[in-house]
């Protein structure tokens, strides 16, 4: 299906398809081996989060519990 996961917002994840047309920096994502947290390419202040069953980018505090 061609779908990517995409900072919207510039901390609310959706569900995209995969924009081949334009280098999207909002659908790149990389793992830190400092801080050992998923960061955005767009957003490298800001880490994924998860919170229950939501999943959003809040600033990268490095703690992983």
């Amino acid at each position: 299906m061609k779908r990517v996961a995409e900072v919207v917002g510039g901390r609310n994840i959706v569900l995209k398809t995969l924009d081949y047309e334009r280098d999207k920096k909002e659908q790149h994502f990389v793992f830190d081996e400092v801080s050992k947290t998923i960061k955005s390419v767009r957003y490298m202040d800001r880490s994924l989060n998860t919170a229950g069953n939501n999943l959003d980018m809040r600033t990268t505090n490095s703690r992983w519990w």
